[in-house]
């Protein structure tokens, strides 16, 4: 896990948390792996505290709306052995290149990515969706929109996130649903 090299931006860490949850937590998860008599158990604790490491204020502005369905999504990508799949939007706002909000963005998002694979050695992965759609509605040229993505996800390959465009994604949604023809004269 780095950060990007943008010095005014760079997270601290805290030192006590780290080697609590480096020395602690893998102690615990052998002793009940060899404990334990139900893997259900296993898998709900490991699954309880991967979701107490992103679901605090530091990663989020409310309450998730079902917990539930969260939790099946990380207990069956924990049971696969998978990383814990994050997908999320990337807007282009008025900037034209990449900025200092950009990078600490980047440097939270590896800092949630570093919370989960300290509980859980798969980690997580990100996927960004670039807008382009937002960007060509709100008057943005694709030359400009597509320079200010293409720096975003350099930046982003740093710390081995995915990206697509959400043109691409409607473009290819588009391809397999095509719109209906309108029925014809005599059917009307």
């Amino acid at each position: 896990m780095g950060k990007l090299d943008f010095e005014s931006f760079e997270t601290s860490v805290n030192i006590h948390n780290a080697a609590y949850m480096k020395d602690v937590i893998p102690k615990r998860d052998n002793f009940l792996k060899g404990n334990c008599h139900k893997t259900d158990k296993f898998y709900e604790t490991i699954v309880n505290d991967i979701i107490k490491s992103f679901n605090t204020w530091s990663f989020k502005r409310e309450q998730p709306d079902s917990i539930e369905k969260l939790k099946s999504v990380i207990t069956k990508a924990v049971k696969l052995g998978r990383p814990i799949a994050f997908v999320l939007y990337w807007g282009k706002g008025p900037r034209f290149e990449q900025a200092h909000p950009d990078t600490k963005c980047l440097n939270y998002l590896n800092d949630l990515v570093g919370r989960i694979q300290k509980i859980y050695q798969t980690g997580a992965q990100i996927t960004l969706i670039f807008t382009d759609t937002h960007a060509k509605l709100n008057g943005f040229s694709l030359k400009v929109t597509h320079k200010y993505f293409s720096e975003i996800a350099m930046s982003a390959a740093k710390f081995n996130y995915h990206y697509c465009f959400l043109g691409d994604l409607v473009h290819d949604l588009e391809l397999s649903y095509p719109i209906p023809s309108a029925p014809s004269e005599e059917m009307l």
